[in-house]
């Protein structure tokens, strides 16, 4: 059971609209006095009150170091990896961009098919033999989860009025027996890195090597802040991702990096 106090955050937090025309999402505060809209086409997140907010991915951006596609090409080319041989820089970010896209439309069939499972509502159809296996996956994670854990929401938009910064989360759940709320996000990477002894993260966090786990944790944990700051619940929270490929689905328990984004927060105030 939820606890009274849980429930009334909860439903205070998802009422959510959703404009299917526009494909515009909107979101109370718990406070009650703010309503935020989310627009896919830009997304962007604009309040009640004319109010912008940046999103948690674009806020995490700023501390992550870029990617230079043609210098690291021109050096793969270079290399004797054989995955590269005989290839020209030209070629090799062809490939990346490909791939990137692969990865962003499949992602977006699998967000689409588990939303609407977890909503009870008709799944859209695998648009590759990939997603399809994922969705098995995904069916088969998503019982794992219901069978442990209450369902609390998926795709919730929080934000915080006061550091307008806003974002969308994959899914809540709420465990019961440790009275928490676990704050998740699906993950369909073909790998998810755990070390970078060549690249850190930017000041204030360069202690930090620059990876996905470090960045879904810091994800999870920026979310995990706004929750708490703005009053969504009271409980304590827990964070993972749920990795899910073709083979299997997997949660991968997240670091708590609150000092971290409490630190890119006073960095952010200063410049």
């Amino acid at each position: 059971m939820i606890i009274p106090k849980l429930q009334t955050r909860l439903l205070m937090m998802i009422f959510q609209v959703y404009d299917i025309v526009a494909k515009m999402k909107k979101a109370t505060h718990p406070s009650g006095s703010r309503t935020i809209t989310f627009t896919p086409r830009d997304h962007s997140y604009v309040d009640n009150q004319g109010q912008k907010y940046i999103s948690g991915t674009q806020f995490l951006k700023k501390f992550t170091p870029g990617f230079d596609a043609v210098a690291v090409s021109e050096k793969c080319a270079k290399s004797k990896n054989p995955k590269y041989k005989g290839r020209s820089p030209e070629e090799i970010r062809q490939e990346w961009k490909t791939e990137g896209d692969r990865g962003r439309n499949e992602g977006e069939n699998f967000h689409a098919y588990v939303e609407a499972r977890l909503l009870k509502q008709a799944p859209p159809k695998p648009i590759s033999a990939r997603c399809e296996k994922l969705f098995i996956q995904g069916d088969k994670a998503i019982q794992k989860l219901l069978s442990r854990f209450e369902f609390l929401g998926c795709e919730v938009i929080v934000f915080s009025p006061s550091l307008k910064i806003a974002g969308m989360i994959d899914l809540l759940m709420f465990d019961a027996r440790a009275n928490e709320v676990i704050v998740l996000d699906w993950k369909q990477n073909k790998e998810i890195d755990t070390e970078n002894n060549y690249q850190n993260l930017l000041a204030p966090i360069n202690h930090l090597q620059s990876t996905a786990i470090n960045q879904y944790s810091l994800q999870l944990s920026l979310y995990e802040l706004i929750l708490t700051h703005e009053r969504y619940f009271s409980n304590k929270f827990r964070r993972a991702i749920i990795h899910i490929t073709p083979e299997n689905n997997v949660a991968i328990p997240l670091d708590n990096y609150r000092y971290e984004i409490m630190e890119m927060l006073k960095y952010e105030s200063r410049t």
